[in-house]
């Protein structure tokens, strides 16, 4: 069985969750770190879901560029936005009042 297989039997996938995301606003952050905890890069990701998918992952028209962004489909890193403005790092752009918001880490593995 291969790790997308059995994202299909996982209990916490909420349909409903998922259907409601579509059409509202996410501000994505993202956390890219070395196998050593080395920060690498931070990247913010802001538009509208067009689709989410257990396997294919959630699609976010951004704003700025109008490009699809395809995160992972992980929907306990969702939260309800609380009204206000946000910003991963100064170099990035203000939100104001996202719908949605996510903080998602992703480590490198050790390469030998």
């Amino acid at each position: 069985m291969s790790g997308f297989e059995s994202m299909d039997d996982d209990d916490s996938w909420d349909d409903d969750f998922a259907e409601g995301l579509i059409g509202q606003t996410l501000l994505l952050g993202l956390l890219y770190f070395e196998y050593d905890g080395t920060l690498r890069e931070r990247r913010q990701v802001f538009g509208v879901v067009e689709s989410v998918h257990r396997v294919a992952g959630i699609a976010i028209r951004e704003e700025k560029s109008g490009e699809i962004f395809v995160a992972a489909p992980v929907l306990d890193a969702i939260e309800h936005g609380t009204p206000g403005v946000y910003q991963l790092s100064d170099d990035d752009d203000e939100i104001v009042d996202p719908d949605f918001t996510a903080r998602i880490s992703i480590t490198a593995p050790l390469r030998s």
